[in-house]
């Protein structure tokens, strides 16, 4: 049987608790707005960013695997917005 479930993107809310679950931070123990910053903006499952949270034992590198995370996620999210619209404005131009 082929099934398909729908799952929420993670939000900065919920982001504090995979922080606090996996490297045992708390709110303002880091500075975390750059990551919740790109977070409102970009599409990321909880899943990529607890792998990401594992990859280190060291806060510094878990979290900039996060951001690094984030920022491709976000340009690969902005570059094909820019190929959809193109490709419309192509359809456009051919009628």
């Amino acid at each position: 049987m082929d099934m398909h479930i729908e799952l929420s993107y993670l939000k900065p809310s919920a982001f504090s608790v995979l922080a606090y679950n996996y490297l045992g931070l708390r709110d303002g123990d880091y500075p975390l707005e750059e990551i919740q910053n790109l977070m409102e903006y970009t599409e990321v499952t909880p899943a990529s960013v607890a792998e990401e949270l594992l990859r280190s034992d060291d806060v510094n590198v878990a979290l900039g695997g996060v951001v690094e995370l984030l920022k491709r996620k976000r340009t690969a999210e902005v570059n094909d917005g820019e190929d959809e619209g193109a490709a419309k404005r192509r359809k456009l131009s051919d009628s």
